[in-house]
């Protein structure tokens, strides 16, 4: 799978603002989630194991292993996303193996724009960001059977237009994950998170 993504700084009353504005563009929102991510040493990209809670229950655990570059404004992504029925076990199974790098808690509310996933994120140790991604390719190459943009120019475009339509332009966007802002943040050691904030 792959999408075009970029990560926003957004300080709380902006991302309310943010909100706003995408629900008056159309967006829909898929819900709330917490979701703790457990990132793996791994020798090329990122592997984490996501949990997910949604209103207080296990949703579902998948194990995502991704590779994109670290570079500020539009970046293609290629992910592949694989459920995971026993999460406790995998992760002492890779914690063992690999080891944990850092742990990432946040609580997330997704929103839908045409082909883009907007997250207004909350996250602990770090503040407050908004994710965008859009997907790119056919429906049936996509996680819950969403079509993408037909390819990455298109997708960076629409993600552009996306972003202008927040307030953002693609040139704030940060770079790296929210793992690589924990461990730059405490670099003797990025702290273990266990839950939500």
């Amino acid at each position: 799978m792959r999408n075009v993504e970029a990560k926003f700084r957004c300080p709380e009353a902006p991302l309310a603002e943010a909100r706003s504005h995408a629900l008056a563009a159309g967006a829909r929102s898929d819900g709330v989630l917490e979701q703790t991510d457990t990132y793996f040493h791994c020798l090329t990209g990122r592997l984490k194991l996501r949990e997910i809670v949604q209103d207080g229950r296990s949703l579902e655990s998948v194990l995502i292993g991704y590779a994109r570059p670290d570079i500020a404004g539009a970046r293609a992504s290629n992910f592949t996303i694989v459920p995971i029925p026993d999460p406790a076990a995998l992760q002492a199974a890779l914690g063992a193996t690999l080891g944990v790098r850092v742990r990432v808690a946040k609580r997330r509310e997704v929103l839908w724009l045409r082909h883009t996933r907007i997250h207004l994120d909350a996250v602990r140790d770090l503040g407050t960001y908004v994710e965008m991604e859009t997907l790119v390719g056919p429906a049936e190459g996509q996680r819950n059977d969403v079509a993408g943009a037909a390819d990455d120019e298109e997708a960076a475009r629409e993600l552009a237009e996306v972003a202008a339509m927040l307030g953002f332009t693609l040139a704030e966007a940060v770079p790296g994950s929210y793992a690589d802002l924990l461990v730059d943040q405490h670099p003797d050691g990025a702290p273990t998170v266990a839950s939500c904030a």
